[in-house]
């Protein structure tokens, strides 16, 4: 992007700012801190980096020249408006106010520090003014640096590499038209400390009902779970009465859920309430009481609108892109270090790799495409490879390709605008202890034995229609045994029912936050 030069404007506005300047009562000082941009320290020049009352500023100018934002200034009324891409961001000198438009639509921010001049020279707060442009702002404290990543920038053309994952992620039931679901599922489980220990099996039968619409849902789950000691060695009083009290709470527990998209709020109410946190808080909890929370706080924790969210919590996908969902994941502030840009990068080029379009096989006709996916740990090998060439300075941790045995295949054929037919063949065998030691090394030195488990899965699904499921698990070391099994079936038709947008009249209803701060005052109010 091209720069304006406007550093006779810069200095002119600056002695504006000064006039009004005759004692600066902050606190400024010299500052060790650097600033990295897209895994490249940024040279904001002599002084360009300072602390004031703790936060880190850094030179107008030069920071703006170095992320390439174009910068417009008005002496007369002592103001800076800073563009990058669709991002306008206008500051007055001395306040704390940030106005920021995007796409024409604007807000207002506020900063902890106003943008100042110290020494002839303006200084803007860094995180302020960085996250207003929609860069990722993290600090790493072990390299004092500000670590700033333009996720846009790094997912431009991401999309592009996606094409068939992304229309598979358009397939979607219509809309405009309500769908019933009904759902039946059985799983049976066995645990055991080893040969001749104590073995406990447990069954779960579950019946759901589900209404959709649109982003609109509303479900009910009825759920028998019974336990059975079978223990070969003798079982305790004890265990019986805590087995017994279990398979009473939970012999018929039924969950109710609804989702209102239009104010982003989510309600749940089951019966087994009031025997699982009744006591623990105080609150005696009928058939009647339902729990609510705001989900719009979503939105802001993963940096995306309220109607991509509305999507995603409905489980409906259309509009929704591989370069989407990679924002969601990446835009959180405050987890990046000195190191991270690569390591993304190369695990976008990685996914790319394995979820791209060169991983599928296309068939059928442009009306009614079919599309075969498969992945087994010597196609992840040759990915890693490919990524590793083109990024041999990348210091990305693979050693967790050696902790897991894949080979899955899934096969999609589109059968109309709002159907589709999927399967999938799928087994999985994890070495649990290396990937938790992978994944927080911390834990490796404690001596803490993880199973190994294995997963085989297989699913025939028609949308709308019927889908059957059957998946067998077993999770097993020398100090303990799972195994289990799951199989179901669900069948989804067109609807004529209305999706209810809240719970009954007569339900009595408490927030969320309301319930947590129970949990820990004891006490609770409506």
């Amino acid at each position: 992007m091209k720069i304006k030069k406007i550093t006779s404007v810069l200095v002119a506005l600056c002695l504006t700012f000064s006039l009004g300047t005759v004692a600066f009562a902050a606190e400024d000082t010299a500052s060790p801190v650097r600033v990295m941009l897209d895994g490249q320290y940024l040279n904001l020049g002599e002084d360009g980096v300072i602390s004031i009352n703790g936060r880190t500023m850094v030179a107008c100018e030069n920071f703006m020249q170095a992320v390439g934002a174009e910068t417009e200034l008005n002496a007369a009324a002592n103001k800076i408006t800073v563009t990058l891409g669709q991002t306008t961001v206008a500051m007055l000198e001395s306040a704390v106010n940030i106005t920021v438009t995007k796409n024409g639509f604007s807000q207002n921010i506020k900063a902890d520090v106003p943008p100042t001049v110290v020494g002839g020279m303006l200084y803007i707060p860094v995180r302020a003014i960085s996250e207003a442009l929609g860069l990722s702002v993290s600090w790493d404290s072990a390299a004092q640096t500000v670590v700033l990543i333009d996720i846009p920038k790094l997912l431009d053309g991401v999309d592009a590499q996606y094409s068939i994952t992304n229309k598979m992620m358009q397939m979607t039931v219509n809309p405009e038209k309500a769908y019933k679901t009904t759902a039946t599922m059985t799983q049976d489980q066995s645990i055991s400390e080893g040969p001749g220990k104590s073995q406990i099996n447990n069954k779960v039968d579950y019946v759901i009902d589900m209404l959709t619409k649109n982003a609109d849902m509303s479900m009910t789950m009825n759920m028998k779970y019974q336990m059975d000691p079978k223990m070969i060695k003798d079982a305790s009083a004890e265990d019986v009465q805590s087995v017994a009290l279990i398979n009473e709470i939970m012999k018929d527990m039924k969950i109710n859920m609804i989702y209102n998209s239009a104010d982003e709020t989510f309600y749940i109410n089951f019966g087994a309430l009031n025997a699982i946190m009744g006591g623990f808080i105080g609150q005696t909890f009928t058939e009647k009481t339902w729990i609510q929370f705001d989900m719009s706080a979503l939105s802001s924790l993963y940096g995306t609108s309220s109607e991509t969210m509305k999507k995603i919590m409905s489980g409906d996908m259309s509009g929704l892109t591989m370069g989407t969902m990679y924002g969601m994941m990446l835009n959180n502030q405050d987890i990046y270090s000195v190191d991270s840009y690569g390591d993304i990068k190369f695990a976008l080029d990685l996914s790319a790799e394995l979820l791209g379009d060169k991983c599928y096989t296309v068939a059928g006709t442009p009306a009614n495409p079919e599309y075969t996916y498969k992945i087994n740990n010597k196609m992840i090998s040759d990915a890693v490879d490919a990524v590793k060439a083109k990024s041999p300075d990348t210091e990305f941790d693979t050693s967790w390709i050696s902790a897991i045995d894949i080979d899955a295949t899934s096969y999609t054929k589109v059968l109309g605008a709002h159907s589709f037919k999927d399967t999938l063949d799928l087994t999985l065998t994890m070495n649990m202890g290396d990937l938790l030691a992978i994944a927080v090394p911390e834990m490796s030195g404690l001596g803490i034995a993880m199973p190994d488990m294995t997963m085989n899965m297989k699913m025939d699904c028609t949308v709308p229609g019927k889908t059957t499921f059957d998946m067998t698990f077993d999770v097993t070391d020398d100090s303990i045994s799972v195994a289990g099994a799951m199989k179901g079936q669900m069948d989804m038709v067109e609807s004529t029912e209305k999706v209810p947008s809240a719970p009954p009249a007569d339900a009595e209803i408490i927030d969320l936050g309301v319930l947590l701060g129970a949990m820990f005052s004891g006490a609770i109010t409506q």
